[in-house]
């Protein structure tokens, strides 16, 4: 297990601690470490921080998304990189460590719950027999590490998926996937948005439904913040937002107030994979 004894790491230590309670049993780490001060530069200190507080009874879960299966290259479980972090990769590698089976919106896990999570037998990204689904199934505890809700929480996405919001559409995605066993071929589908009219997805209605209903916290730091939320109460607040308003979370770029407002190059700065 990796040492926290760098004191820049110590408040997030104590934080993490005081956070957790018995019953988290399973916790969905999403984080930007250039949200987190001067810790940015200290990966295997955040990292370890994290592998002690949660302890060695609970699993901890952090994405490893990679997404150049979308664009034609094959897939290698063991040897594609996660695109969503350095700490996300640090985690990857570490001995024991389950990675769920997707090309595209994998997760790794440490822990007793580690294989539970860690499955993807549904046909789609984000729906039925996917890890989305069994952060439900588990009660995970969803924390954001130095990074809002609305940069990171794909949770959101599987209630845009079920209920079938009118600015996405279903699309296959097809290639080359190698899971251990050599490589062969491998289809998944996604809810995929369209490009057309210039728009973007605006995530804040539902977190600011979660702060209304107490469903989200966040612990300010020193350096950084951490944000958390039940997966089932995050996933039931998104599903009930987009069903009263399926364009609740739509926002055209093209529409004249928002011309002048800057919106959109700042979007196109981010580069969100959404």
């Amino acid at each position: 297990m990796i040492a926290h004894c760098d004191p820049r790491t110590s408040e997030l230590y104590q934080a993490i601690c005081e956070t957790l309670r018995p019953q988290d049993h399973v916790v969905v780490v999403h984080s930007a470490l250039y949200g987190l001060g001067e810790m940015r530069a200290d990966v295997d200190g955040v990292l370890g921080v994290l592998l002690n507080g949660l302890g060695s009874d609970r699993t901890l879960v952090m994405p490893t998304f990679n997404y150049d299966f979308c664009r034609g290259r094959a897939y290698s479980h063991h040897h594609t990189v996660s695109q969503v972090g350095v700490l996300t990769e640090r985690f990857r590698m570490l001995p024991g460590v389950v990675r769920s089976p997707h090309p595209i919106y994998s997760f790794a896990a440490l822990g007793p719950k580690a294989q539970v999570v860690c499955r993807h037998e549904g046909p789609t990204v984000w729906g039925a027999g996917t890890p989305f689904e069994a952060f439900l199934e588990t009660d995970a505890l969803y924390m954001m590490l130095g990074v809002t809700w609305e940069r990171a929480c794909t949770q959101f996405h599987r209630a845009e998926e079920l209920v079938g919001v009118p600015y996405r559409y279903w699309k296959e995605f097809k290639g080359e996937a190698d899971f251990g066993q050599g490589l062969r071929s491998y289809r998944t589908r996604m809810y995929v948005r369209k490009l057309e009219p210039k728009n973007r997805i605006d995530f804040s209605p539902i977190v600011r439904r979660m702060e209304q209903k107490g469903l989200a916290t966040v612990r300010r730091l020193t350096r950084g913040t951490i944000r958390i939320a039940r997966a089932r109460d995050t996933d039931q607040i998104a599903q009930d937002v987009v069903r009263e308003n399926p364009l609740a979370l739509f926002v055209e770029m093209s529409h004249p107030a928002l011309q002048n407002s800057g919106l959109a190059d700042d979007t196109n700065r981010k580069g969100r994979q959404d």
